[in-house]
């Protein structure tokens, strides 16, 4: 019969491999970042194309930073 284990105990043990733990690692970062642009423009009051006109970048440039965690 199989133990049941936790998603934090998995996670702990996976976090073990270096590989796995700077993807985990750089994917987590990029996810702070959407959040901190999404939370940065909420608390501002203004629309993603308001955003993306005061930092002069395309309306979908912001979409993707706050949807998709992969921009460049």
């Amino acid at each position: 019969m199989e133990k049941d284990i936790s998603i934090d105990e998995l996670l702990k043990m996976e976090l073990k491999d270096p590989e796995f733990k700077k993807g985990y690692e750089a994917e987590n970062a990029k996810l702070a970042s959407s959040v901190a642009i999404y939370k940065a423009r909420e608390d501002l009051g203004w629309t993603q194309r308001e955003l993306a006109e005061k930092a002069d970048v395309p309306q979908s440039t912001v979409e993707k930073a706050e949807r998709d965690n992969d921009f460049k």
